[in-house]
């Protein structure tokens, strides 16, 4: 369902077309992120916002929608508007799956995203059901807010750092227990000892939080540094610190709840005062 449009002032007393783009703009402002209000005319189309990240800058559009599942169907304009690059589809709500989203990223090319790894110019159109969340992070190499997608382009939007920059899906925002999980790989002296009780809980988490355990090297349950560290936290039994490949990952609750006030302010501050 899409919410009635309210023209509203804004942020840097803009005069915004809706209260949602005021708070979206808002909220943008408040994760440091440069932004422009409608700044280019497209193919019979303006964008709402042009996020000015260093690295690349993202088109956003803001629908007053209020299921995420609702803003899919607005790829295809973007993607016949002539604008080259990655796209951000936003509506009146943040959403959570592993971690904090702020909407679905899409690319109107492959070989844009991957700029000199791909000649697949075939257009990403974001959905639900193909989990192609924005999630909020921190980057670990310029310490930014920034996104990232679990499907392509993990690297940092400011900074550029890393096609693959585990930093990114390390910092996920996420809220949980604040905890270290110290990840053993299978040559660990006391993998052995510990595996029986280790896959009764693994298993048990993963159906849980209906992710998959299994390592993509094939050697073991649990994803070692060798071979890829997981984005997800693997719980073990011991908290011993394996010699040959360990990983940490600690979960950021000051950084969720600082995401949330923001959302929160952004939306008391662009309330309808009934004027």
């Amino acid at each position: 369902m899409s919410t009635h449009s309210i023209p509203t002032t804004g942020i840097q007393g803009i005069r915004f077309r809706s209260r949602i783009e005021a708070q979206w703009a808002e909220m943008f402002t408040k994760l440091g992120w440069v932004w422009e209000y409608e700044p280019i005319e497209l193919n019979g189309y303006i964008p709402d916002f042009i996020i000015k990240f260093p690295y690349k800058h993202l088109l956003v559009e803001v629908k007053g929608e209020t299921n995420m599942e609702n803003i899919e169907q607005y790829a295809e304009k973007i993607i016949n508007s002539g604008w080259n690059g990655e796209f951000l589809l936003v509506c009146s709500t943040l959403g959570y799956e592993d971690g904090i989203y702020v909407g679905l990223l899409g690319s109107t090319n492959f070989s844009y995203l991957w700029k000199g790894l791909s000649d697949d110019d075939t257009p990403i159109k974001p959905t639900i059901y193909g989990r192609d969340f924005a999630h909020l992070s921190i980057c670990g190499v310029c310490k930014n807010y920034t996104i990232y997608s679990h499907n392509y382009g993990w690297f940092c939007r400011n900074c550029g750092d890393g096609c693959s920059n585990k930093s990114l899906p390390s910092n996920t925002i996420i809220k949980e227990k604040s905890e270290v999980f110290i990840q053993h790989c299978h040559n660990c002296e006391k993998y052995n000892n510990d595996y029986a009780e280790f896959k009764e809980k693994f298993t048990k988490w993963c159906k849980e939080n209906g992710i998959s355990g299994s390592c993509p090297c094939g050697k073991f349950r649990l994803r070692c540094r060798s071979c890829n560290p997981s984005p997800y936290p693997m719980p073990l039994p011991s908290k011993d610190e394996c010699t040959c490949c360990s990983y940490e990952r600690t979960y950021n609750n000051e950084e969720y709840e600082k995401i949330y006030s923001f959302w929160v302010e952004a939306k008391n501050h662009t309330q309808w005062k009934g004027k």
